[in-house]
């Protein structure tokens, strides 16, 4: 499995949250994906460490085109603010209304070259309105509510896997990103008021079906919230459960938070032109302890905390510590595992380094962490801690 999941998302994913109205799809089983592998405490020693790190993260990203088409923005997207709403509205109200059928996109929308599929939309919208007079027929709309679900039919938003499958929202909060007005005598909005700009959203789901060329997997059991705060998206993975190859791994308990920034620039005259990269920060924790919990259908149960960098350029993991634990708080430290880039790898293509150090016995192991997998190398460089 790790093997196809390489840990790498762009910044853009991270720069804003909306969400879509799209057109009619299916597909997707309807066998639920669910866990069958060992639940007892994983040994971690200098035979299994590299390969709990390589799944644990193969698990995480797994979910990442679930979260594309919610966290991606449609071209030419310009978002206004809530600042924008009227400070001191004569009134206020709330009314609920059918998702509009006429609101529809699909892949193509976002890509024409490598966008595809479709997905339904479905459920109710409450909208929380202003006016300057309670008798008032047009209201501002201040922001808003989704109680539904999602079909996908092999959407994608962009090169990559698409995906099939329903996932359902109990609950969300949203605000739109142009002006958004309300016409109380036909119940509708009748102009476009841009798309949605989420702020939170629950989902579960069973079986979401992952393709990509020819390679394919599923998640199921997925209960997740997501919330943006600025530049920083949270996903809370209550949990998730990921079908390959024949084997499932599973995700509980867990927390992972992006933030997008940048690296500061050198300064000084003997350096006049400085790239500057784009950076994005992933923290990894459990939600409501240290420490995240992952199942091995083989190894058994391990947990782990820490945080990565990835770096554009390169456009890959530059930097960052994971440390796995006995437990879900910081009780017992098995082994650590530290990240770094190596520019001169491969004639200076350059490539992600590890070190890895065991806690519970005296073993070290260093190499190359390339496309989701470990690979020891004497000659990759060694981190000064």
């Amino acid at each position: 499995m790790a093997k196809r999941f390489q840990f790498i998302i762009s910044v853009s994913t991270v720069l804003g949250l909306m969400f879509l109205f799209m057109a009619c799809g299916g597909g997707g089983g309807s066998d639920s994906v669910t866990y069958n592998g060992s639940n007892d405490p994983a040994v971690a020693d200098s035979t299994t460490a590299a390969t709990l790190v390589e799944y644990a993260l193969g698990a995480t990203e797994a979910g990442f085109p679930l979260v594309t088409p919610f966290v991606t923005p449609p071209p030419g997207m310009v978002f206004t603010t809530l600042s924008a709403q009227p400070l001191a509205p004569g009134a206020t109200t709330t009314v609920t209304i059918p998702v509009p059928p006429q609101a529809v996109y699909g892949g193509s929308a976002y890509d024409g070259t490598y966008g595809t599929g479709t997905a339904d939309l479905n459920g109710s919208l409450t909208l929380y309105l202003s006016a300057e007079s309670a008798l008032a027929n047009t209201w501002s709309v201040i922001s808003g509510e989704l109680n539904g679900s999602i079909v996908f039919d092999n959407f994608r938003t962009e090169e990559g896997p698409g995906i099939s499958g329903t996932v359902t929202v109990p609950s969300s909060t949203f605000y739109f990103s142009g002006e958004a007005l309300f016409e109380m005598s036909t119940m509708s909005i009748p102009s476009d008021p841009g798309f949605p700009v989420w702020q939170e959203l629950e989902m579960t789901f069973t079986n979401i079906a992952v393709s990509e060329d020819q390679d394919s997997w599923s998640l199921g059991e997925g209960d997740w919230y997501l919330q943006k705060a600025g530049d920083s998206v949270t996903l809370d993975i209550y949990s998730v459960t990921v079908e390959y190859d024949g084997s499932t791994y599973k995700l509980e308990d867990t927390e992972l938070n992006v933030q997008a920034g940048m690296v500061p620039a050198a300064l000084g005259a003997a350096q006049p032109l400085i790239v500057v990269p784009d950076t994005i920060n992933f923290q990894f924790s459990g939600i409501t302890t240290s420490n995240g919990t992952f199942y091995h259908p083989d190894l058994g149960v391990t947990y782990f905390s820490g945080d990565l960098t990835e770096s554009d350029p390169p456009g890959d993991l530059t930097s960052g510590t994971l440390s796995f634990y006995d437990g879900a708080d910081e009780a017992n430290l098995l082994f650590n595992v530290y990240f770094g880039y190596d520019e001169t790898y491969n004639e200076g293509q350059g490539a992600t380094f590890y070190n890895l150090y065991m806690n519970t016995e005296e073993y070290f192991e260093k190499g190359y962490f390339i496309d989701g997998s470990f690979i020891m190398d004497a000659n990759a460089p060694t981190l000064i801690l």
